[in-house]
Formats: structure tokens, sequence, C-alpha cells
């Protein structure tokens, strides 16, 4: 499930029906190109005019502002038609290419000589109507961002706040004299027809404008609260549409010192910012079409800002705009295709991130796995990176590791729709990916990169593993090395010792009685003598818990027989093949007798059965041990009791395995044990 889902995170228009809507959007939509070229002719017939100044400078900032919100806010009512962020989207873009056209009208009727009529009041209008957008923008929508509801109740007196902003930016424009900014206006006859003087004053001026700003601050604000408090993809997605409004500030600021080009840029990066995060984290959960809408809609505003450069150009250094129309389309005509392909590998690159070339996420990957030494970063770190690259890479909404100890790493919110790939290490099972997919599942293209991604996700999950059984194995040494002193601190103190100190006392009272009483000395030690046997059989008995005695005396096959032989009765009979042993290190010599042992008792006690085979085969490298029965076998075999984990760990220690099955038919137990003998101190 996506972090934003349409069920509950949108805000519904009341009364939309959804076809009804998608018709709206693309009407609507379709005044946003009309408006924007009307108004290039309209400004470049009109050319660079005295009256202009002031006036139709900002004309670039209207026509981008109208594609790329315009744009944004189609496709997105067309998408979600019951999303009002769509719609609001929509709307500025409408009214910015709107009053575009109405201005570039107003001032053509003027410089024509013309004065009121509907020339003028095209111009009226086209003087509040874009500002009241603007504040829109930057006020209003970064509170209703991504899911058109407030961040939590206690913003609704902000949100009452940036809405009278609105009312305030658009009453004053309407009410200003053109005398108050644009005097040239003025001078050529052009009068509002409802002016108010007094608005024009710094009394009413400075209020209106400081209630923008704290508007605009607390659009910031309500932003930046709804992305502190988010998680996982709603983060990511919050943390896009903040660089976008951010960067959007800073260069519309920066447009009054640097000119109208600066502020023109300033109306693209929040549009921008809104569909790079709706394609790659899944915000409002759209069609994949993002990546083709924006590469056209950008090269629209490349064409169109080709063309009227090159009027613009033209009508300057050779003072007439005769044929510029024509230049400039032939121009565009040439640029227009090497222009779009420069465009679809860079928004390829902004949209998709590193999907187009996974390949430099595989080296990273394997940069990261060489330079993972410290084994806390191993077991921490590198897996939940590992998650983050294949999610990252991919734009999938969730990716996650499933180990084959039963661990879970997970990167963002899983979907309805799982993917799982496992991940093999040579010929051993390390674990699954699994991601989350769309609706269209993943392409050809994405499933050979996910491929290739799991590949070193098994070398990262293998190395994690291995780890983990480290750090086992140095628990399980230390845990067996400590039970050892314990015992053997019981045995001596507890039972050796108290036997001990009795002896002793018994002795000196026979040196005292030898000399006056010989017989009663002699009774003290007929009496000390039993005792004395018995202490020396507890040593043995330890001494025979550290290493069987019977491998000193017997060597590792006699020992073998001897046991085979305590274990065989008149209903079971046990069998010991051997190939020549020779020399063995006592490290195997020992593991081999326990586990022998070991599985002998479980045999005995467990599985019932009437014959077992023991068999030891010598290779150069390795002792191969093999005890089979033909009893009952494993009814439960995923309960694992202490016998079967200590042959298992006896094993391991030496770096050998013990692997324990049932026989054919799930009747008989085989227990294979591999002990390697190169390099073990003898």
């Amino acid at each position: 499930m996506r972090v934003v889902s349409t069920a509950s995170a949108e805000a519904r228009v009341a009364g939309a029906h959804p076809g009804a809507a998608r018709a709206a959007a693309g009407a609507l939509a379709l005044l946003v190109p009309g408006g924007v070229v009307a108004g290039v002719f309209l400004h470049a017939a009109t050319g660079d005019q005295p009256l202009t100044r002031g006036v139709t400078t900002w004309w670039l900032m209207q026509a981008t502002a109208a594609v790329s919100f315009g744009g944004t806010g189609a496709w997105l009512a067309a998408q979600r038609p019951r999303l009002v962020v769509g719609w609001i989207l929509l709307g500025v873009g409408v009214v910015q290419a709107l009053t575009f056209v109405a201005i570039e009208y107003g001032v053509r009727t003027l410089v024509a000589g013309e004065v009121g009529g509907t020339g003028g009041l095209a111009l009226w209008a086209s003087t509040w109507g874009w500002s009241a957008s603007l504040v829109v923008v930057a006020a209003v929508l970064p509170m209703l961002l991504p899911d058109g509801r407030l961040p939590s109740p206690a913003w609704r007196p902000a949100l009452l706040l940036a809405s009278t902003a609105v009312v305030t930016q658009s009453l004053w424009w309407s009410l200003a004299p053109y005398e108050a900014w644009a005097p040239d206006l003025a001078a050529a006859g052009a009068t509002n027809p409802v002016a108010v003087p007094a608005v024009a004053q710094p009394a009413v001026q400075v209020p209106v404008n400081l209630l923008a700003v704290g508007a605009v601050l607390a659009g910031v604000a309500a932003l930046i609260t709804r992305w502190r408090a988010s998680r996982g993809v709603l983060r990511d997605q919050l943390k896009w549409i903040l660089y976008g409004l951010a960067l959007a500030l800073l260069l519309f600021a920066a447009g009054f010192a640097l000119g109208p080009y600066v502020t023109a840029l300033a109306m693209v990066p929040l549009p921008l910012a809104c569909l790079v995060a709706a394609e790659r984290h899944g915000m409002w959960d759209v069609d994949r079409v993002i990546s083709r809408s924006l590469v056209y809609g950008l090269l629209t505003v490349a064409v169109l800002a080709v063309f009227v450069a090159t009027v613009t150009v033209m009508g300057g250094l050779l003072g007439r705009t005769t044929g510029a129309p024509i230049v400039g389309t032939a121009l565009v005509a040439v640029l227009v295709e090497p222009l779009l392909r420069r465009l679809r590998t860079l928004v390829n690159r902004l949209v998709y991130g590193e999907r187009e070339d996974p390949y430099a996420v595989l080296s990273r990957l394997g940069a990261r796995l060489e330079a993972t030494q410290d084994e806390s970063a191993v077991t921490e770190r590198l897996l939940p990176d590992v998650a983050a690259a294949v999610a990252g890479s991919l734009r999938l909404p969730y990716a996650a590791l499933e180990l084959a100890d039963g661990s879970l790493v997970e990167h963002g919110t899983a979907t309805s729709r799982l993917e799982a790939m496992p991940l093999t290490y040579g010929d051993h099972d390390v674990g699954r990916l699994v991601v989350g997919i769309g609706v269209r599942g993943l392409g050809r293209r994405e499933s050979r990169a996910l491929g290739d991604l799991a590949g070193q996700a098994a070398v990262a999950a293998h190395t994690v593993l291995l780890t983990r059984d480290l750090h086992r194995s140095r628990e399980a040494l230390v845990s067996a090395r400590e039970e050892e002193r314990r015992r053997l601190y019981r045995d001596l103190h507890d039972g050796l010792g108290p036997s001990l100190a009795a002896l002793a006392l018994q002795v000196e009272t026979a040196r005292d009685l030898v000399g006056d009483d010989p017989g009663r000395a002699a009774g003290v030690l007929d009496r000390a003598l039993p005792r004395l046997k018995d202490v020396v059989g507890d040593v043995r008995e330890v001494v025979t818990g550290l290493r069987p005695p019977a491998l000193d005396d017997l060597g590792l096959e006699g020992a073998l027989r001897e046991l085979v032989a305590r274990f065989a009765s008149g209903t079971t009979t046990v069998d010991l093949g051997t190939d020549p042993l020779g020399d063995l290190p006592a490290a195997v010599e020992v593991a081999a007798y326990r586990i022998t042992a070991e599985a002998l008792t479980n045999a005995a006690r467990h599985s019932g059965a009437s014959r077992v085979l023991v068999r030891l085969e010598r290779r150069p490298d390795a002792l191969l041990l093999r005890v089979e029965d033909d009893g009952h076998g494993f009814e439960q075999p995923e309960r694992r009791g202490v016998g079967l984990e200590s042959m298992r760990a006896r094993a391991s220690e030496l770096g050998g395995t013990c692997t324990i099955t049932s026989g054919p038919a799930r009747r008989g137990t085989v227990v294979a044990v591999c002990l390697p003998t190169g390099g073990v101190a003898t």
C-alpha cells in the first residue's frame, strides 16, 4: 500500500463525476497553449515600446507559469480528478495564460491609440489576476500538498491567513491607480476604471504586502511541519516538494535584482518537483506517464523560448519584426529533434534516478562490500543500504531482504503486489529479495536490472550470514568453555576436595597412632584405602570428561569398537566399518568419538532401530563419518534437540559439517559428518 492512497488521502471535489471532470480538465488545459501562443504573438507584434516598461516586462514569467503549472495541473486533474491539488495547479496555469494574453492585448490597443473599451477592460482584469494566482501558489498550495488536506486542524487559521492574503492582493492590484505602479501606462492615457487613490498610500500598501509575506511563511512552515512528522516514502515525496518550493522562492526574490528571466525560471521548480516526487516516490499513485509529459512540457517551453528570443533579437537588431515569426519557426524546426533527445536523457535521469544505469548501482554496491570491514557495519548498515539501493535505482516503493536465518530488512512501504526473487551464493540459498511493484508490473528492462541487483544483494546477504554465524560460534565457544570450567570447579571443589581433606585427616590420625597402637593405626588406613580408590575413580571421570581415555589407550578405531560393543544388545545390532585411519589430529579424534557416541545414544533411545551402521572413511584432507540406522526417522524434523545441536557444533568448531536427515521414505536417520584434518594441530 502506498503512503498516499486515493481512498484515504484525496480531497474530493464535491459533485465531480470522474468522466466529466476529465473532460473539464481537458477543456481548461486547451486554454493554456492558446493563451501562451496568442500572448507571444501579441508581444512580438507590439515590440519594445516606452509604455510597455514595467507592464509587459514580466511576460516570460507568465508564459512559463502558464505552461508549468497548467501542464502539471491538467495532467494531475485528468489522472486524479477528485484531488483538489491538480485543479489548483490547473487554475493557476489557466489564469496566468489568460492574464498574459489580456495584458498584451490591452497594451497593444494602447499602442494603436485606442484608450478604454475592451482593451482597457482586459488590461484592468490582467493586473490583479496574475498576482492572486501567484499568492495561491506560494501560500495556499504548500499547506495542501500532497494530499489536498491541511497537516492538522491546527493549521486552519494559517489557511485563513493565506486566503485573506489572496483577497487583499487581488483588491490592491484591482483598485490601485496605474500611476502607482506603471507611470508610463498612465501617461499613455490608460486609467483604472475602479481606482481608489487611497490604496496607493504606504499605510495601505505596506500591511497588504506584509500580510502576503506572512502567508507565504506560514505555507512554508506547514510544509516543513508535515515533512518533519512524515516517515518513509512520504518523507521522500515532501523532500522534493520542499526543494522545489525553496528554490522557487529564492529565484523569485532574486529576479527583482537580476531581471525577469530569473523570475521566469522561478516558475519551474515547484511543478517539476511535484512531477519528480510523483514518479520517483509514487506520490498520488498515478500511472507512469510523467516522464513523457515532462519531456514534452519542457520541450514546449524551450520551443517558445527559442521562438520568442528569435523574434525579440530580430526586432531589436533589424528594427522590424515582419519576417521574424518565419525565421523563428525555421530555427525551431532545426533544433527540435536534438533538443528532444537531450531533454529525454535529462528527464529520464531526473525522474527515474539510476534505473537508466543500474550498473552504476552495482558498481557502488560492490565498492561498499569491499570497503565494509567492521563487523557491526556489515550487520547493521550494509543490508539497509542494499535494500535502499534496490528500491531507489528501480523507483520501487518497497524492497526487502529476507535472509535464510529468518531476519528481515525492509525499505519503504509494502504494496499489495509483491514479487520475490531467490538469492543464491554459489550453491547456497541465502534468502529472498522481495520488491513491491505497481499495477503494471515490471518491464523487461527492469526485470533484468533487478536480477543483476539481486546478485549483489546475495553477496551482501551471504556476508551478513557468515558474520552472524561467526558471532554465534564465538558465543557458543565461550559459553562451552565457561560451562566446562564450571563443571571442573564443581567436580574438584565439591567432590574431590572434601574427599581428599577427609583422607588427609585419616592419614594424620594413623601416623599419630602408629607408635602407640599399630593395630588401630592399621585399621584407620584400612578404612581410608577404599575411599582413596573412590577418589582415584572420581579423578578418572573428570579426565574422561576432558578426553576419553580409550582414545589414548586404544586409538580412535579401538575406542569406537569398544563404544559400539557397549551399545550393541539383543535387539540392536551395531556394525563398524573403517578405512585405515592413520594419525589424526587430537581434536578430530575427540570430535569423531563424541559425535559417534551421541548418534548411537539417539539411535538407542529415540529411533527404535534394530540395526545401526557406523562407517569411517579417511580422505587426504578430511575424515568422513556416517552413522545410519533403520529406525523411524524424524517425525518432526524442525525440532532440534540439544544432542543434534551438539553434534553440529562439534563439527563446526573444526570447520567441518554435520548434516542430519531422514532416510528414504522417512525411515531411519542418517548422520553425515565431514571433519577437516589439514591444518589442525595434533
